[in-house]
């Protein structure tokens, strides 16, 4: 289990060949969908942590400052 499996989200095997358009694995996905439907606030907020930590505002803005003001 990854860091994103284990509290933000779930990662599941695809299950065939991507590349020559086989099907997923559709019960695992099921089974990754619903155990975060059964657990939404936990998930929710350690999603939101994630985000804010790497996606927040300041740094967006710094992003943006360093590129413009090259």
């Amino acid at each position: 289990m990854n860091w994103l499996s284990a509290i933000r989200g779930r990662i599941v095997p695809y299950g065939g060949d991507v590349w020559k358009l086989d099907y997923p694995n559709i019960a695992a996905l099921a089974k990754a969908a619903a155990e975060i439907l059964n657990d939404q606030p936990r998930f929710r907020r350690t999603a939101r942590a994630q985000a804010e930590k790497t996606l927040g505002l300041d740094q967006m803005t710094d992003g943006y400052l360093k590129v413009l003001l090259r």
